[in-house]
């Protein structure tokens, strides 16, 4: 090589969005943050204490429940650990496909395999604000 450039990593955006500074939000860039996020993690219950065990069409609601805004590469393996640990996930992608560098095709496949894994997936949409639970 005469010249070596190694592009680790993406910046997360942190857009202007009401309640982004909430607690429990969290961008992921380093290790550091990746233990911030387990920490916080461990000091949910497992299950809500606040929720009624009636949701939406007779779910349950008492599972934790965590939204991944983004369905690039590092939101698919958030969304992966967090179910791994018992979270329903909801993932939300404001582009029209996850995985936006691939092809249509190839995230089709990918979308397909998450959803039948129980993910919740919006897409084409984005998160307007973020709003406290009744646990605040």
């Amino acid at each position: 090589y005469d010249h070596l450039v190694i592009a680790v990593g993406a910046e997360p955006m942190k857009p202007p969005i009401p309640g982004i500074d909430r607690p429990g939000l969290f961008a992921l860039r380093n290790l550091q943050e990746m233990d911030a996020i387990v920490e916080w993690i461990e000091k949910i219950p497992d299950e809500c204490t606040t929720c009624h065990g009636n949701g939406v069409n007779g779910e349950d609601d008492t599972k934790k429940h965590a939204v991944i805004a983004g369905a690039g590469f590092v939101g698919l393996e958030m969304m992966e650990q967090l179910m791994r640990r018992g979270f329903e996930v909801t993932v939300v992608e404001m582009l029209p496909q996850i995985l936006g560098p691939v092809d249509v095709e190839m995230a089709a496949i990918v979308e397909k395999d998450i959803i039948r894994k129980g993910v919740n997936l919006v897409t084409g949409d984005g998160i307007n604000a973020f709003l406290p639970n009744g646990d605040e």
